[in-house]
């Protein structure tokens, strides 16, 4: 069996760190909607800077904003609360072609349950996974506002999953100029588990 539907991804080249920005305005642009990802940051993304205090360093949390700058390499990135957030602030502002827009937060889902009430309905997924499906580990520590250390997952990433067949899935991915690449199977579902099981969907 194979499904795999058009989908026109989107390159985030000069943005090394917005990766999730960049997966959902491709699929605001599979769904018609004429945005860029420069207009979708700089005016729908809650972003917040990391600083120093008495030595120790503060960041924000990544379900509430942006940590850091999606156009700088030394920032990190956002979860799927963030990107709603903002999909919210694009739907209040009345955007051109958001007044049907509909959009959720479908993670904790299984896998197969994503194939199956999205992907065969040619609904894509933005699915939180890591760069080149590498191993996640525990990567940069600061503490937020609250005084709580946080540990960021490295090698974070967030890709558009459009399509499968009977031995992989098909990936937009911004790092590969915004092509579709395909994954092995298993690797993709172990990626996204280890992530957290976090994924949204705009329809």
């Amino acid at each position: 069996m194979k499904l795999f539907f058009p989908f026109r991804g989107l390159s985030q080249k000069n943005i090394p760190t917005g990766c999730e920005s960049v997966s959902t305005v491709a699929v605001l642009q599979h769904l018609g909607i004429d945005i860029t990802v420069d207009d979708f940051i700089h005016n729908y993304l809650t972003c917040k800077n990391f600083y120093r205090q008495n030595g120790t360093l503060y960041g924000p949390d990544p379900r509430e904003a942006f940590a850091g700058d999606p156009y700088s390499k030394n920032s990190l990135g956002c979860y799927p609360p963030v990107i709603l957030k903002a999909l919210e602030n694009l739907k209040s502002d009345d955007y051109p072609g958001t007044r049907n827009l509909l959009f959720g937060n479908v993670s904790g889902s299984d896998f197969d349950t994503l194939i199956s009430r999205y992907i065969d309905r040619e609904i894509p997924v933005i699915l939180w996974s890591t760069i080149d499906l590498r191993e996640p580990h525990d990567g940069m520590q600061y503490y937020l506002e609250n005084g709580e250390l946080y540990t960021w997952t490295a090698h974070e990433h967030c890709v558009v999953l459009c399509g499968y067949d009977s031995d992989l899935y098909y990936l937009m991915d911004p790092l590969s100029d915004g092509q579709i690449v395909t994954r092995e199977k298993a690797l993709v579902k172990l990626r996204y588990e280890q992530m957290g099981k976090m994924a949204i969907v705009i329809y």
